[in-house]
């Protein structure tokens, strides 16, 4: 209080609490609202949340109908901080499994989003170099194309032919891929900052209060692009040759970042 702080009996402290917990609520499911409907007005979306929060619970079979939004919204928020709590209590009560299962976890997710950043941050230097160098061969080789085609004939010609071409077209795909890459990576972007950046009052702001979720999102956000940024040369090729390998090149690096998130925890 502005007194200073208090010493108190449990029910006590409830009843302070209690009495407090109004106020957190309705902050809470305004960004909420903001967060699940990034695309309505902010009235609109207050509007529709507390629906939308029970009919996933009731759908679920974890809540019946009775259950206000705000019920189970005080609910999850006194579950997430018991939860956080347990962590910090882990280290006071000498319980390492509790801890070392928090750590891993972080330090999983800050070694994922260090090692997708590295990849867009060599993405941005080699990638360029790399298609400019394979054009400009690709174009310097094109009289001794022309000199070896007069060696072949028929169906070996056109064979020929068609290599050479899909090398031109798998190169002059990248800058379009990079255009719908960047345009689909700033779209989302936007909307997920602006729903972190809402206090739930209407209101945007880089604050305090919400420049941890802020930097955190972008973070990631940032790491997200900066691994498929490095798999465009194989999304163009597989565009190419009718997306046959498309699923392979992807999952490939999905099954590296299971391996990088197992080894973390």
């Amino acid at each position: 209080s502005a007194a200073g702080i208090d010493v108190d009996t449990c029910p006590n402290i409830y009843t302070n609490l209690n009495g407090r917990l109004p106020a957190q609520i309705n902050q809470i499911q305004g960004r909420l609202a903001f967060e699940l409907n990034p695309t309505l007005p902010g009235a609109a979306a207050a509007t529709v949340i507390a629906n939308q929060i029970q009919q996933a619970y009731i759908k679920n079979n974890i809540a019946d109908a009775a259950t206000t939004a705000a019920d189970l919204i005080r609910q999850n928020a006194v579950l997430n901080v018991v939860h956080d709590a347990g962590k910090l209590a882990g280290q006071r009560a000498n319980d390492p499994a509790a801890m070392v299962l928090a750590v891993g976890r972080a330090q999983a997710t800050a070694q994922q989003n260090a090692a997708w950043i590295n990849y867009g941050k060599v993405a941005e230097q080699a990638l360029p170099v790399f298609r400019n160098v394979i054009e400009a061969i690709t174009y310097a080789m094109f009289p001794l194309f022309v000199l070896l085609l007069l060696l072949t004939s028929g169906k070996e010609t056109m064979t020929a032919f068609k290599g050479y071409a899909n090398t031109l077209i798998w190169i002059q795909l990248w800058p379009p891929l990079y255009a719908v890459l960047n345009y689909m990576a700033a779209t989302y972007a936007a909307y997920d900052l602006a729903a972190a950046a809402d206090l739930g009052t209407g209101t945007k702001s880089l604050s305090l209060q919400t420049a941890s979720t802020i930097y955190s999102r972008a973070i990631s956000g940032e790491a997200v692009v900066g691994y498929l940024s490095m798999s465009i040369p194989f999304i163009a090729w597989s565009a190419l040759k009718r997306m046959e390998n498309l699923g392979t090149a992807l999952v490939g690096g999905l099954s590296g970042l299971q391996a990088a998130l197992s080894g973390a925890t």
